[in-house]
């Protein structure tokens, strides 16, 4: 192993010799003289700078020009609204059930038009019941109202977007 180390600081050593010999070699064979020389015929070179001047518009302020207060102050009002959509001025029925007509009135023959006011609640439905007018017979009158208070569903009144209460009249007859 050591002749191998020997070996390669040897040609180590042999080829930095060879680049100095070349390197003096070449410094010897070159002129310094023919570096310096300086070159015969020159030509002056002048350099014209003309200056251009490019008028900028100023730029426009970003805020508006501020209006007199008299004029502010006459803004237009906005009116606010009286109603939204969906608002409505009564309520409404939107499900209905036919009341059972009961077999006593039936096999007695009775007939009749019963009125009723309903009291309708915020969620649509009858939170109480008021006779009107009755049909002249308790059985149909109790018919009706049981079938609006299992039946019946409304749509409440809305003003603004609030569902209101709002009393609302029914009748239905009672025919043979």
């Amino acid at each position: 192993m050591q002749t191998d180390k020997k070996n390669n600081l040897l040609a180590f050593s042999l080829s930095c010799a060879a680049h100095i010999i070349g390197l003096l070699i070449l410094s010897i064979a070159l002129p310094i003289t023919a570096i310096k020389k300086e070159p015969q015929n020159l030509l002056p070179i002048t350099f014209v700078v003309n200056e251009t001047i490019i008028k900028k518009t100023p730029p426009k302020p970003l805020t508006t020009p501020k209006k007199p207060i008299a004029q502010t102050a006459q803004k237009k009002q906005v009116p606010k609204p009286t109603s939204l959509p969906g608002d409505q001025p009564k309520s409404t029925v939107t499900t209905k059930q036919i009341p059972i007509y009961p077999k006593d009135a039936i096999n007695f023959g009775q007939q009749g038009t019963i009125t009723v006011e309903v009291l309708v609640n915020t969620k649509g439905y009858a939170s109480s019941i008021k006779t009107l007018k009755s049909s002249g017979y308790p059985q149909l009158d109790k018919a009706f109202i049981a079938s609006i208070k299992s039946g019946y569903e409304f749509k409440p009144k809305r003003i603004m977007g609030v569902n209101k209460t709002d009393k609302i009249k029914l009748s239905y007859t009672f025919k043979l």
